[in-house]
């Protein structure tokens, strides 16, 4: 009888073809039209390995051995990687947004299909080498295009991007680029030093992706690179002292290139076109600047996170919706409120040890810590066994992938590599190749005895498929035809948002607005789209719709605009105590927004006009000093707004009413936030309402604020203060105040000037003093004509 052809050949081939392909594209692909590169990015790989796996899941039930498959399922290596996707999985049980999850683990997915799909399908040295050039290759054509954008040379399809942002090439952030070249450079090295006949080629590769590191100007992956080049020649010196020898004239050539571009890119040359400083970018690191306080803020609102839910974690991908609320119980702590101005929505931690611990729980990081120590412990290990005479080759791969994972776990500490699809597959893959390489499952070809189980491969049964198995087969088809097609909906619905945010910058409200329904009806839980639809319906003044598409976006895309939205819908459809509510909410998580603040001024002047009304003079007056309070605060952070002379008006109103038993007052509030300014002293003076009227004297009223703290902590009664008001150089009117007692909150000051006003410019000075010594000054103009009122 003949023998049946078994209809699926051994698909490993294609299998390694596929992984080429992604990750050889996956850095490289990208589309104008979505709103980030991630987007596409993930889009792609994902598709991608859902592809593969089921190819891997037919290989399994057609060419698969027992050995292997107890092989990959129970080695040293492989337990731990299954444990800690195990606890992914379980953390959805508690996660507060499912859908964010769900995005989150499209990523780690990636990871772990590359982990596995190497161990199953990469046998020899061939695809080995092929992948690397796959990795390097990408690299070295994102690090061209980036050179170009230094140079001015740039795609027509970008918004015009300045500064260090500009060289994003097709990662979309110089960060996500640098991170991956400082690991691709261990990798072109090791070609280099393994190749012969396109040695000088690999020589310029190398050179092409440092100069683009260099010119990224992102100082952690510099860090990575020069800790983990260090490591490197440490384990080759312990390890491959011969090789070290053999190699010593490539590897002075390389770092001469280095060494080279180094010294270009740190003074003023043709070449150095923005005269870039390498070494005094590098040394500012040690500097609290802004970026490092940032980082500093991010690192300690984690922290919080952790210590809200230490045990299981806020449940993966829920750190973006967690943050908000831990950075504001963060800030709202007087010793932390330095750090207000570094305010942001930060879906990421920049450190991927913390993320995964805040998502994960103790258990998620124990796991993810276990799989790196096991992961150093077998290297070394091996590195120890083969050393003195062993099988070279294969340790100095070893050498140069542990220096690749270093740079990636190192620049871990201040970015998020695991985080970032092209960059965490190229780790996951160097795992899996070394985890195959220390085993003896990868075939050298030059020395036949190092491939120990060679025969395992070779004989690998083939199976006809069984019934049960074309079912599961199907029903795993529909699975990933299933996933596909909800990614797919995922990125065109993100293309609408991103045609709609074009439409909204452009003033084309009712087009945005169509484009945001669109990509919601495509993806409902698309949290974006109904962040900007807020935004569009602000302008077109939709404000019951407003409402309820801030509750949606809330749950994955919790911006300040939104709770600042809500709050103006609420203020325009008359619901004051809504309004503070979401105001209050706005301010507490993102205490850097001025909008929020003007808003909440806006709202105590609506308050305090009612209460005139009313007659309610006591607590009109209150309002009107909290609107003067959120008005300035607003002004901090946003210099160029004008505090409404709407609230000169109220004030007038009040006087008007009032009887001034003395000629000035001070009345202290407690704002119900933490009243930030960068200097140790601060006033703003009111612009006051000047009459032609000598029988209703005018006001000047203005905020007095004195930072707590040991540089401006001293004694209440050491201040004085004083007022003056010029009329063409000649001093009208004066005031000194001796003795004021000044706290570590605001306190307003309300002078009545009984003085006649004559049609011209007048000054306002101020200046606050300390034992008469000058410690803060300002002035306000402001003119008097024949009108009755300015």
């Amino acid at each position: 009888m003949k023998e049946k052809k078994d209809p699926f050949p051994s698909l490993s081939s294609f299998i390694c073809f596929g992984l080429f392909e992604l990750f050889f594209l996956t850095p490289l692909i990208f589309y104008g039209w979505a709103t980030t590169f991630s987007v596409t990015k993930e889009t792609f790989a994902q598709i991608g390995f859902l592809v593969l796996t089921f190819i891997w899941v037919i290989d399994l039930f057609t060419n698969s051995s027992r050995e292997k498959i107890k092989w990959i399922l129970t080695s040293t290596f492989s337990l731990p990687v299954i444990i800690f996707g195990l606890i992914l999985l379980v953390s959805l049980i508690w996660s507060k947004s499912l859908y964010a999850s769900f995005i989150s683990l499209g990523v780690w997915g990636c990871f772990f299909s590359v982990y596995f799909l190497t161990l199953w399908s990469v046998r020899d040295k061939k695809w080995v080498e092929l992948l690397l050039i796959a990795v390097v290759g990408a690299g070295f054509i994102a690090a061209g295009y980036s050179i170009l954008q230094f140079y001015g040379i740039e795609l027509p399809i970008w918004r015009k991007v300045m500064g260090r942002m500009r060289l994003f090439s097709t990662f979309g952030n110089p960060n996500y680029l640098a991170d991956y070249l400082a690991a691709s450079l261990h990798l072109a090295v090791l070609l280099f030093l393994i190749q012969k006949r396109t040695k000088f080629f690999w020589l310029f590769v190398i050179a092409t992706l440092y100069t683009s590191l260099i010119l990224t100007y992102t100082r952690g992956a510099w860090v990575a690179l020069f800790l983990s080049g260090i490591f490197v020649v440490i384990l080759l010196f312990i390890y491959e002292r011969k090789f070290l020898f053999n190699k010593r004239f490539s590897i002075i050539l390389v770092l001469t290139v280095l060494a080279s571009l180094t010294v270009i890119f740190s003074f003023p040359n043709p070449l150095n076109l923005n005269k870039r400083n390498i070494f005094k970018r590098s040394t500012s690191i040690i500097h609290l600047k802004s970026s490092a306080s940032q980082r500093i803020l991010i690192w300690s609102s984690a922290i919080e996170m952790i210590k809200e839910k230490p045990f299981l974690g806020t449940g993966v991908g829920n750190f973006g919706v967690y943050y908000p609320e831990a950075q504001g119980k963060f800030l709202s702590r007087k010793e932390n409120k330095n750090y207000i101005p570094q305010t942001n929505r930060s879906t990421k931690a920049h450190n991927d040890y913390l993320q995964i611990w805040a998502e994960t729980g103790i258990l998620g990081i124990i796991s993810f810590l276990t799989i790196l120590i096991i992961l150093y412990r077998e290297i070394i290990n091996f590195l120890k066994r083969e050393k003195g005479g062993g099988l070279t080759f294969s340790s100095t791969f070893i050498i140069f992938f542990t220096g690749a994972i270093s740079s990636f776990l190192i620049h871990a500490t201040v970015s998020f590599p695991f985080h970032i699809v092209q960059n965490g597959m190229v780790f996951w893959l160097l795992f899996a190749l070394t985890e195959k390489i220390i085993q003896k499952r990868i075939n050298w070809e030059e020395n036949k005895d190092e491939f120990l189980n060679k025969a395992s491969f070779q004989n690998e049964s083939s199976k006809p498929i069984g019934k049960l198995a074309w079912i599961f087969l199907i029903l795993i088809g529909i699975c990933i035809f299933y996933l596909s097609f909800w990614r797919i909906r995922i990125f065109l619905s993100d293309i609408h948002v991103k045609k709609a945010e074009i439409f909204i910058e452009a003033g084309f409200y009712s087009q945005a607005r169509k484009e945001l329904n669109r990509a919601i009806k495509i993806n409902p839980y698309n949290a974006q789209a109904f962040a900007d639809l807020t935004q569009a319906d602000i302008y077109l003044g939709i404000y019951p719709e407003i409402i309820q598409a801030a509750k949606k976006a809330r749950l994955n895309w919790n911006i300040a605009g939104i709770y600042n939205r809500e709050a103006f819908a609420y203020l325009k459809l008359g619901k004051l105590n809504k309004a503070a509510k979401a105001l209050d909410r706005c301010i507490f998580l993102y205490p850097n927004f001025a909008a929020g603040y003007i808003n909440y001024g806006y709202l105590n002047l609506l308050k305090g006009e009612r209460n005139i009304k009313k007659g309610n003079l006591s607590e009109a007056e209150k309002n009107l000093d909290y609107a003067f309070l959120f008005y300035v605060q607003g002004k901090i952070w946003k210099k160029n707004f004008n505090i409404p002379e709407r609230l000169s008006l109220a004030y007038y109103g009040i006087n008007e009413k009032k009887n001034w038993g003395k000629e000035w007052m001070i009345r202290k509030i407690h704002p119900p936030f933490l009243f930030y300014c960068k200097d140790n002293y601060f006033m703003f003076i009111l612009k006051p309402v000047a009459r032609l009227d000598n029988d209703n004297p005018f006001n000047i009223i203005l905020m007095v604020y004195k930072k707590g703290g040991s540089k401006s902590g001293r004694k209440t009664s050491d201040f004085s203060l004083v007022v003056r008001i010029k009329d063409k150089q000649k001093l009208w009117w004066d005031k000194k105040i001796t003795n004021l007692k000044l706290s570590t909150e605001p306190v307003i000051l309300e002078f009545n000037v009984k003085k006649k006003l004559y049609p011209g410019q007048y000054t306002i000075f101020a200046e606050l003093r300390l034992k008469e010594k000058p410690l803060y000054r300002v002035k306000r103009k402001f003119a008097v004509f024949l009108q009755k009122l300015h």
